[in-house]
This record gives C-alpha cells, structure tokens and sequence, in this order.
C-alpha cells in the first residue's frame, strides 16, 4: 500500500541482522534473507532494482527477490539515481543501476538492470556508496575506488574518471562497515591505525581541515588515534559528518 506509519511496521519474512545486510536510497530499499537471498522495494531508476529489463516508472510495494542467488552478503544503496553495490559470500563485488561514470566497473557507461560482477576478485570486503561514486575495501586493508573523479573524489590525486576499481594508496585502511562514509562528494575514512582521512569537495568545511579547499588525496583529520566509525550526510543546505572516537 502507500500509506504512511509513524512506527515502525513489520515487514514478512526473516532476514540477515548483521551489519550491511540492509541498505537504502532514494524512494527505495534492499535487505537480505535470512536464507541468503536479496530482495528489493520501492521504485526502479535507471535499473537499480536489479530485477531485469523494466521501466524506469516500475514500483513496487512489497519486496521483489533479485534474481535466484542465496550468496548476498552486504548490499549499500546509498548512491544516486539507482546505484547498488553488494557483495557475495565468496567474495566477490557485484553493481547494477545507473552508470553515467563508469560507476557499475565494467570499463562502459551503459546502465545495467541485474547485478554485473566487478572484475574477478574473489577478496572485497565492504562497499560504500554514495552520490560521489562508490569505494570498496578488501581483506588486505586495500581502498579502492571508481567513477567520477571532480572535486578529487576518488582520492587519487586527480580528477580522472575510472570505470574500473583503481587502489587509493595505502595498505592500513580499515575495512568494516562503518569505516568508510560519504557526503555527496566528500568522503572520510578510518585507517587500522585509528587515524581519520578525508578527501574531495569541501565548500562548507565538510573535510574537518579548517579551510575550505578541496584535496584529492586523503588528508588527516584530526590528531590522535583510536577512531573506529564515520558517518556523512548530505541535504540540500549541506553536508555533515561526524566520526566516533574510543576513550583515552
């Protein structure tokens, strides 16, 4: 149905409780099933429900598996116009929905309406998602990243688009869920040794660098060690991040 609730509604079914088992966007949402599957609702831009060949104007009200795999392991919906990134059990990285950027890593700009896998790795560990473009992060501690590149986003000292991962530098990248995040196209990040980097757009002060200067190469943050999450948000009068830090 469409109608609105002030509390929380159960949704069928049971599903995945750890972390990055869920993931939302714009008007639509993901989750996994208990049993491994990935299921999708709200409405379809640009293919980013995954669920093959339909117009853009599909909606859904109730979830919709995607396609007939029960290896998902993470899904994160956060980027814009339709853009997911999950990964499986196995491994490996896998992106559908809107590509103007090459953002889906398949070295094209064509949009894709059902999950393409991401090279051939077999160790991602986490994907990040954003407006700016998605990260991943794999089992060595390494950052990637792809897509459009102004403002410096992806962190590679440039402002060349890539339509395939490319490895920020660094092999101390922490690689948990909530490690990595993003506000339109500013990104921040946490290293294994607890120090906190940002990177890209900064016209509000977003990078926590006292300036308003854009940098397309981590830079630090703050002083000190011992963080362990970041978190960004965007709205139409700004971007925020805040990151949390263990006591000394």
């Amino acid at each position: 149905d469409r109608v609105s609730y002030s509390s929380p509604v159960q949704i069928p079914g049971t599903w995945k409780t750890h972390k990055g088992a869920i993931g939302c966007g714009q008007e639509y949402a993901f989750a996994i099933r208990s049993n491994g599957k990935l299921w999708a609702w709200g409405k379809n831009d640009n293919g980013g429900f995954g669920v093959g060949n339909q117009p853009s104007n599909y909606r859904r009200s109730s979830p919709v598996q995607i396609g007939p795999n029960s290896t998902w392991k993470t899904i994160n919906a956060g980027g814009g116009y339709g853009l997911q990134l999950a990964t499986k059990t196995d491994g490996t990285l896998w992106a559908w929905g809107f590509n103007d950027n090459g953002q889906l890593g398949q070295n094209d700009r064509t949009n894709k309406s059902s999950p393409v896998q991401v090279g051939s790795d077999t160790t991602w560990a986490n994907v990040y998602n954003a407006n700016s473009g998605p990260m991943a992060t794999k089992t060595d501690n390494t950052l990637w990243s792809w897509g459009n590149s102004q403002q410096g986003r992806l962190g590679l000292n440039d402002n060349t688009k890539r339509s395939s991962p490319t490895q920020i530098p660094g092999t101390n990248w922490k690689n948990d869920v909530d490690s990595v995040g993003s506000a339109n196209y500013s990104w921040h990040a946490i290293k294994t040794d607890g120090t906190w980097w940002s990177w890209g757009e900064n016209n509000v002060g977003q990078l926590g660098q006292n300036n308003r200067t854009e940098y397309s190469s981590p830079r630090q943050v703050y002083s000190g060690t011992q963080w362990y999450a970041v978190a960004g948000v965007s709205s139409k009068v700004g971007k925020t991040f805040m990151a949390l830090r263990l006591k000394n």
